[in-house]
């Protein structure tokens, strides 16, 4: 991976950071940015983005090869238009020229990049049960399939929350919007990217 790529990706995980309620504070987020950066490349290798002459790629691959075409017109105050940004290479590659691609179908693959789970993580709860009642809510309001119990988790297209100990700890397979939404609005006491749990 090159320098400069390396750097794209790192700064679009920082915009994504940025969301995540309690990202700043050590004592909520127990994780480190480069852990929660592992996670979040991920994502950002899903094949997501429909790049006219290359198919389905991934963000990490369309940084390289494509260009925003309307690059201006991105609110710059949505994670989404953050992430189309930076698009907004120059207008060729290593390889020759870039693609062009139009913002409204760059926010659509975005859109749904962020939603397919791809990440693992760890969340710490007081009450499991008011836990797993908060997810399974946030699951029937945005109409996303959901496993939660003891099964082991399986790296699939559905968020997955393993309930561990007595209910205090959760182990997930998740997706960046769901993470962002557990973190928002569920009773959790601390979160963090699973390969790298600190004991409390």
């Amino acid at each position: 991976m090159s320098i400069l790529l390396d750097m794209r990706l790192r700064e679009a995980a920082r915009r994504a950071a940025k969301r995540l309620r309690g990202f700043d504070d050590p004592e909520f987020h127990t994780g480190s940015e480069i852990s929660f950066y592992y996670q979040f490349r991920r994502v950002l290798a899903l094949p997501s983005m429909r790049i006219p002459q290359r198919g389905l790629i991934s963000y990490a691959e369309a940084v390289v090869v494509s260009r925003l075409d309307d690059a201006g017109a991105g609110r710059k105050d949505d994670l989404i238009d953050e992430l189309a940004e930076l698009l907004q290479g120059p207008a060729v590659n290593d390889a020759g020229d870039r693609v062009p691609v139009e913002l409204p179908a760059v926010r659509e693959d975005l859109r749904e990049m962020l939603r397919v789970p791809a990440m693992r993580f760890y969340f710490r709860s007081q009450d499991g049960a008011a836990f797993a009642d908060g997810v399974r809510g946030l699951a029937i309001r945005i109409g996303r399939p959901l496993r939660i119990g003891l099964d082991p988790i399986e790296e699939e297209p559905v968020e997955q929350f393993r309930v561990t100990g007595l209910g205090g700890t959760v182990s997930c397979w998740i997706s960046y919007d769901m993470l962002r939404l557990v973190t928002e609005s569920v009773p959790i006491t601390a979160y963090q990217a699973e390969e790298y749990v600190t004991a409390v």
